[in-house]
């Protein structure tokens, strides 16, 4: 049984096609953006939390949740015979997906502080008996 041969894609449509869905995928982000930011106003009004933040993973998902979609659009569109547009939702899928996880690794880094460091030990402190004379430190 032979198969018959696809039809080739015209490169100006192409390019075209390409230029039109990374419009299209910018609309997504910016969206989600400032949906995200409109969210996070909301939250001023709670009460103030002591200690670290938790973790927020809504960003993480959402954003992450694009890039997928876009990358399972560019396998599609390579799997479809077309040249130009796969490549760039390919760039725009790796491009958002390092940077969601630069954002979730910031996020983690937020919710996660370094401890504060230890006091030293009791023996090594100066005590400075003198209202504004030189300390004495044990030891030296």
């Amino acid at each position: 049984m032979a198969t018959t041969p696809r039809p080739r894609v015209r490169t100006v449509h192409d390019v075209l096609l390409a230029l039109a869905l990374l419009l299209l995928d910018a609309g997504f982000v910016l969206f989600a953006a400032f949906s995200l930011l409109m969210r996070g106003w909301g939250s001023t009004l709670d009460q103030p939390r002591t200690g670290p933040p938790p973790m927020d993973w809504v960003p993480v998902l959402t954003f992450g949740a694009i890039a997928a979609g876009i990358a399972l659009l560019a396998y599609a569109l390579y799997r479809g015979g077309w040249s130009w547009a796969p490549g760039g939702q390919f760039a725009a899928a790796l491009l958002l997906g390092l940077a969601t996880v630069a954002g979730g690794t910031e996020e983690w880094t937020r919710s996660h502080p370094a401890p504060p460091p230890a006091p030293a030990p009791a023996e090594q402190r100066c005590v400075c008996t003198s209202g504004g004379g030189p300390c004495e430190c044990p030891g030296g």
